[in-house]
């Protein structure tokens, strides 16, 4: 079930209703919560709502031995178990074809043939994300930096519909709290929450769907089809596409959550505006950047052993947050172009010492930009050979040929990136202003985006693309 469909819209609004009237009741509440998150993913596939049961019971039970043994030889190894159970699934589901498929090709090479294989694997949504929140909150727990929560809360915690299919990846310390806090139905951040879904509905529909519609899955699909400009035009549009495609949905999610009475993390802060990539990633997809940083970085040993090691672990950690992203070898290489990347910012500036003047700030943030664009190109293609023929049309000079990318690709491009650069006291008033508005006209304002991208958006929309890690 998507968001910007008639269905979810009948959906949350039996959801809204329902938990409006039990907001009183706290267990009540949560229950009601539950099945109706479990109702979500079902329609996805029930299967997949059986096996999230499963194991989110099994995660619980680990998690209430890891919270009783804490600090514990035996928290310790109920911590490494649930973190190998998440781990596990991930392998099984995201990366078992990929290995064995790399295996058997390579010792094909060397004339060993293996009559290996794995059938056909059905990913269940958002597994990625339920594996994240597993294995946060047995860290965590393990720590000391949460409790242990009921079984209850646990399961509103995994299975939490706003975020359930595609993030943002949230914590036991950020959600639990909320959830045992006795709701005011009278106290709802309308607002706010419509213009997240006005807006996220806005870049879904309205940029991200035309974009991918009118020039990137062509450019992706068939490079050989398209002029240099049509290709620029295609991997440009793609930045955008996949930036209105993610943080659309994170909004959406936001402000659902926010009727709901639960405030999720920011997950976006306009990323295209970092003028180096250390501020891109601390910008783009928030959530993933801090857990990476907190269970994967630190603990390799982040910038503690030495200038070498520190380059290694930043390299690693994005490495295996590209592989995260999905099992295949263009995956590899975005990830390890943004951790070399990562890596020579960070030695050019240890060279230039403290005292140095900055870069200037436009070249700074050109050469940020265009490193990403370009990284994004291995993310989009359907392998490493297809990310280089899309390139190789970029210098394809001999084949310039009638440029046909319609004004409005280049409209939308120029016009997301350009908002990027919107001072955030800017964005703050204009919420403050909306806010001041009377809830009547802040809903026909939502009825007026919705009926606008209605007319001009596509006639159905394309599945997120992070619902498919």
């Amino acid at each position: 079930m998507l968001f910007p469909t008639a269905e979810f819209v009948i959906f949350f609004l039996l959801a809204f209703a329902g938990g409006w009237l039990l907001c009183p009741g706290r267990t009540s509440w949560r229950l009601f919560m539950l099945a109706a998150s479990y109702v979500f993913y079902a329609f996805f596939d029930v299967r997949f709502a059986v096996g999230a049961a499963a194991v989110t019971l099994v995660g619980w039970l680990l998690l209430l031995g890891v919270g009783r043994g804490r600090r514990s030889w035996l928290g310790a190894v109920l911590a490494t178990l649930s973190i190998a159970a998440h781990l596990g699934l991930l392998a099984y589901f995201k990366y078992a074809g990929f290995f064995v498929g790399t295996v058997v090709t390579a010792l094909g090479a060397v004339g060993v043939h293996l009559p290996w294989g794995v059938g056909e694997i059905v990913l269940p949504v958002g597994l990625s994300f339920l594996a994240f929140r597993g294995i946060a909150a047995a860290v965590d727990v393990y720590r000391g930096d949460a409790e242990a929560p009921g079984v209850l809360d646990y399961a509103v915690f995994t299975m939490f519909f706003p975020y359930v299919a595609a993030g943002p990846v949230v914590r036991l310390g950020e959600i639990v709290p909320q959830l045992q806090e006795r709701r005011d139905p009278r106290n709802v951040m309308a607002a706010q929450a419509f213009l997240l879904i006005a807006g996220g509905l806005a870049k879904k529909m309205l940029v991200a769907d035309y974009l991918a519609r009118t020039i990137v899955d062509g450019v992706f699909a068939t490079p050989a089809l398209y002029s240099p400009v049509e290709t620029l035009a295609g991997i440009l549009g793609y930045s955008v596409q996949i930036y209105c495609d993610f943080s659309g949905y994170t909004d959406m999610a936001i402000g659902i959550a926010l009727l709901l009475g639960i405030k999720l993390p920011q997950n976006f802060a306009q990323p295209y505006s970092a003028a180096s990539l250390q501020r891109f990633w601390r910008k783009w997809h928030i959530t993933l950047s801090n857990f990476l940083r907190d269970y994967l970085y630190i603990p390799l040993g982040g910038n503690r052993k030495g200038h070498a090691r520190t380059y290694v672990n930043l390299v690693v950690t994005m490495v295996l947050g590209g592989l995260w992203h999905g099992a295949g070898w263009a995956f590899v290489i975005w990830g390890l172009l943004h951790g070399l990347g990562q890596a020579a910012e960070r030695l050019y500036k240890e060279y230039r010492g403290p005292d140095a003047r900055p870069m200037f700030a436009p070249l700074a943030w050109l050469l940020t930009f265009g490193f990403v664009t370009f990284a994004w190109v291995f993310f989009r293609a359907d392998s490493v050979s297809g990310a280089f023929a899309v390139l190789g049309r970029l210098f394809a000079f001999g084949s310039l040929g009638t440029v046909r990318v319609p004004w409005p690709v280049w409209a939308l491009i120029a016009l997301t990136i350009g908002v990027q650069f919107v001072p955030e006291d800017w964005r703050e008033r204009a919420r403050a202003t909306f806010g001041r508005i009377q809830p009547a006209w802040q809903g026909l304002a939502l009825a007026a985006v919705i009926f606008v991208v209605s007319v001009l958006g596509p006639e159905g929309p394309a599945a997120f693309i992070y619902s498919g890690f």
